[in-house]
């Protein structure tokens, strides 16, 4: 296992993305929020990142009955194992020079978030018209492309902070920043290609 862990969430000015119920369609997808250039950088380093995971607003952590609602980004049913090519939100459980573990998640937002929040009992609608379900608990390894790009906001209280860094550079900085925070991550032929926190209120 990786040990450190990482990631954003960011509605306001930030779009959201993929995420996903674990029960929610992988058929449906929608368009995931902050992208950032398509392009990557290099990925070395030994940090490791033992933050605690945060507890983003209205989430669940345990199972839940099939959803109705969509979740963003490709979803949050691509089933176990390696994730396929799409669009992810999740956590960054630890990470490694190549590569970290990823804790999948579903973040949904407006009416889908309103009624994944009401399936799970929660405040409907949620504050800030977002919800996160995070009912699966299986932890999956991913590997950072060469050129893995990241973009993050190294003042997380300021969202005119977002910045643009090589996922070497991120590890070391998360790992000094000390929480976690919900990432996007784009897969393709097996690797990140890019890392996107997401910012929220």
């Amino acid at each position: 296992m990786l040990a450190g862990a990482v990631m954003l969430v960011g509605l306001s000015g930030c779009g959201l993305r993929d995420s996903g119920d674990d029960t929610a369609d992988p058929t449906l997808t929608t368009k995931p929020p902050v992208t950032t250039d398509s392009q990557q950088s290099t990925t070395s380093t030994t940090t490791k990142s033992t933050t605690e995971k945060p507890t983003p607003s209205s989430s669940s952590t345990t199972a839940v009955a099939p959803t109705k609602a969509v979740a963003e980004g490709s979803g949050c049913s691509p089933g176990s194992g390696q994730l396929p090519d799409g669009t992810w939100y999740g956590y960054v459980v630890d990470t490694e020079t190549d590569g970290f573990e990823f804790d999948l998640a579903c973040f949904f937002q407006g009416k889908a978030a309103a009624l994944a929040a009401t399936e799970d009992g929660a405040e409907s609608p949620p504050p800030n018209d977002y919800y996160i379900r995070n009912a699966n608990k299986e932890i999956r390894t991913v590997r950072v492309g060469s050129n893995g790009q990241v973009t993050w906001y190294p003042d997380f209280g300021d969202p005119a902070s977002k910045a643009t860094t090589t996922y070497d550079d991120w590890a070391r900085a998360i790992a000094d920043r000390g929480f976690v925070t919900g990432v996007w991550i784009k897969v393709g032929n097996g690797q990140v290609s890019t890392i996107d926190e997401q910012w929220v209120p």
